[in-house]
């Protein structure tokens, strides 16, 4: 559904925020900015965390510190994916209220505190793939309005264009992926999973490089799984969570090695989840947020704002502040120094919030 320009009601159905003062801070409710020429004539269920819908692990205790809020963002979306470059978190495509892929970009600026808009992608797309190279961004697709496509393209800020590059050779949505080198890594994934969210995953690994503009297949993953994230360190893929037939909120972290072109499992997540948010820095792989969205339908299912930091170096992860709210499906960056977090949902199911929320990474 193309983004149209003009004036929209937002209907809100409001409900008590107390609970987040609880989690460490306050978030703002959503809103529907026009200054970007961003809207959909949203009708925005305004969900209220609590205790039931949110997980908050007892132990171990979450390091000092805490999220801070940022201004809100000019979407209203879920299923997104963040970078940075050139000191600027970018927001790319995800699903609007009304569960249609979208094809915005959106920049932040830390410095400022203010949003921009880059050109749209040429696809509308959600559970993407988003990694940098050289200093350009190169964007895996993903669903478009719940089907996977095969689509992979480049952005290059330095002359704000989009370039359509060989597609892979298999069409997935909420995969993960990194760069080792001069090669991207693309794993795990799956076909169609809305409604049917125990839709059989993939284990496939496919490598793409840069120099070449090829794609070839590599070893495939031990443990097929979608709605995954994924991050490398030390020249390692880490594939991490997900969802799968058996379980909506996995544990399991695999490693693989490019060297040996061997996988193996490492210390698992302390708390299982689907549709978390990862970024890499310092050494390590932090991962904030995500899911168990069992039984959601009926009631059930939660969200976390448990933040995790995992040191290849010691196998080990350790905790670190929660998030303001508990937050899935959202776009994740650093840029300045700090983890950013934008849009997602704050309770298991179809919700949807603009808020954003920061965390300086020791």
């Amino acid at each position: 559904m193309p983004l149209r320009l003009g004036v929209f009601a937002l209907v809100v159905l409001a409900g008590s925020f107390a609970m987040f003062k609880s989690l460490g801070g306050n978030v703002p409710g959503p809103h529907i900015f026009h200054s970007l020429g961003i809207s959909e004539g949203y009708h925005v269920k305004l969900c209220t965390p609590s205790a039931k819908t949110t997980r908050v692990p007892a132990a171990p205790p979450p390091a000092p510190g805490a999220w801070r809020a940022e201004p809100p963002t000019p979407t209203v979306g879920t299923e997104l994916m963040g970078g940075s470059l050139g000191g600027l978190a970018y927001i790319f495509g995800g699903q609007s209220y009304l569960g249609y892929s979208l094809s915005t970009v959106v920049t932040y600026d830390p410095s400022t505190h203010r949003y921009g808009r880059a050109p749209d992608m040429p696809v509308r797309a959600d559970h993407l793939v988003v990694v940098t190279w050289h200093g350009d961004f190169y964007v895996v697709a993903g669903y478009h309005d719940s089907n996977p496509i095969a689509r992979f393209m480049r952005y290059s800020p330095s002359d704000r264009r989009w370039t359509d590059l060989p597609p892979p050779p298999l069409a997935r949505g909420a995969a993960g992926g990194a760069v080792i080198g001069d090669k991207l890594y693309v794993a795990g994934g799956g076909p169609r999973t809305s409604p049917n969210q125990r839709a059989t995953p993939y284990r496939t690994l496919e490598i793409y490089d840069f120099r070449s503009g090829r794609w070839t297949n590599g070893p495939p993953m031990p443990t097929a799984r979608h709605h995954v994230v994924a991050g490398a360190v030390g020249g390692d893929l880490y594939v991490v969570g997900g969802r799968m037939p058996s379980t909506l909120a996995s544990n399991l972290v695999e490693r693989y090695d490019p060297r040996t072109r061997r996988w193996s499992e490492v210390s698992p997540l302390p708390l299982g989840v689907g549709a978390a948010m990862a970024v890499t820095t310092r050494g390590e792989l932090i991962v904030a947020g995500g899911d168990d969205e069992q039984g959601w339908q009926k009631g059930r299912g939660w969200v976390t704002p448990a933040t995790w930091a995992y040191s290849p170096r010691r196998n080990s992860w350790r905790r670190l502040p929660n998030m303001l709210a508990p937050r899935h499906a959202s776009a994740a960056a650093y840029a300045d120094g700090r983890l950013y977090t934008f849009d997602g949902d704050m309770c298991p199911g179809v919700h949807r919030t603009n808020t954003a929320q920061s965390l300086a990474v020791q």
